[in-house]
């Protein structure tokens, strides 16, 4: 992390607002006499990245210049090339807000002051308490880092230096080289209940792969043909079947046809007898001669009547 703006204003002996760049310098000294404010600056980094201080806690209401009501901090930095800026003040946790520098325009990441020290923790990559023993050491406690316990001081290290990629690496690389381990000793047991792979077995295994591909390429070649065989069976029962149907419709035709010259046969009968009838009628008239006076004497009585 690397400072690059502080803003303070009604904290501890800054209460008027004041204003402190960092940016451009790679190393700078805080120096005054007692009571000047310097462990303030500090303290003001660090309550506006986590919300509290090392000399009181979360009680940040005793931070408050005397004579101020609230009290604001605004710190600017960057992390990894990155820009953001973190605000705090007090009273009021709504006005707490963390923002990242994209294209030169503040994008806000959180404003609720749990959210912002959580992401403040993930930027940084430390908690509040690695915060304050390996980068921003309290007055009085430089010697508590140093002589603090071996596995602390190592987990601080870890963490600052980034050695947990190294452990998680080690702890994939020992999981994998299990599941090697036990692949091996699984293929090992495979291996130990198969025959011995000798010269001789490997010949006739050989051998037996080569008939059986001979008997694949007959069996292939015998399928086929049945498919065409097969194909012929549905040709020719359709065949069959056309042929039934047509052999039905010529017996129908037949039978058609019988009926039909039976009827034939009875309509010239009738037009024989009829014309044989006519013609007797014909000759019974031709039989029949006129006579006038029978006519007339037959008309006459006719009348009489």
């Amino acid at each position: 992390m690397k400072p690059v703006l502080l803003k303070i204003r009604g904290f501890t002996a800054f209460r008027d607002e004041v204003s402190l760049e960092f940016e451009g310098r790679r190393l700078f000294v805080i120096t005054g006499p007692t009571g000047a404010g310097k462990s303030s600056l500090l303290d003001a980094m660090t309550w506006a990245l986590y919300g509290q201080v090392p000399r009181v806690g979360r009680s940040v209401k005793e931070l408050v210049s005397q004579g101020e009501r609230d009290m604001s901090v605004l710190f600017e930095f960057t992390v990894r090339g990155k820009g953001y800026r973190v605000a705090r003040r007090y009273p009021g946790n709504t006005s707490t807000r963390l923002e990242r520098l994209v294209n030169e325009q503040w994008v806000p990441m959180a404003d609720r002051a749990a959210d912002v020290t959580r992401e403040v923790e993930a930027i940084l990559g430390m908690d509040y308490a690695t915060f304050t023993r390996a980068i921003v050491l309290p007055q009085g406690e430089f010697d508590s880092f140093l002589r603090g316990d071996a596995k602390d001081r190592r987990g601080i290290l870890s963490q600052l230096i980034g050695l947990g990629v190294y452990q998680r690496a080690g702890e994939l690389a020992r999981a994998r080289a299990a599941e090697h381990k036990t692949r091996a000793e699984t293929i090992r047991t495979q291996l130990e209940k198969l025959p011995l792979a000798t010269p001789e077995r490997i010949t006739e295994l050989r051998s037996r792969e080569q008939a059986l591909a001979k008997d694949a390429e007959t069996l292939t070649a015998r399928r086929t043909a049945l498919q065409a065989l097969g194909e012929l069976a549905r040709a020719h029962h359709e065949r069959q079947q056309a042929m039934e149907r047509a052999a039905t419709a010529v017996r129908e035709a037949e039978a058609e046809l019988e009926d039909a010259t039976k009827a034939f046969d009875a309509a010239a009968r009738a037009v024989t007898e009829r014309t044989a009838a006519i013609k007797r009628t014909e000759a019974d008239l031709a039989k029949v001669q006129y006579d006038p006076t029978e006519h007339d004497r037959l008309k006459a009585a006719v009348a009489l009547l």
